[in-house]
């Protein structure tokens, strides 16, 4: 959504009408770029699930 190339149309009109799309895109692309690769991700899944056993209520 950041960088684009307008192929057809006016430049102006076709950028007001992604406004929202953007706005909507800048909110969430940190949550979803967070890890910029796939082990990256696999680590902090993995590391997720160790705290969450150590945090976890013994009953």
């Amino acid at each position: 959504m950041d960088d684009y190339i307008v192929l057809f149309g006016d430049e102006l009109e076709i950028s007001e009408y992604f406004y929202y799309w953007r706005k909507i895109w800048d909110n969430v692309k940190h949550r979803i770029s967070y890890h910029e690769t796939l082990e990256e991700k696999i680590r902090a899944i993995e590391r997720c699930k160790k705290l969450e056993k150590i945090m976890r209520p013994k009953r």
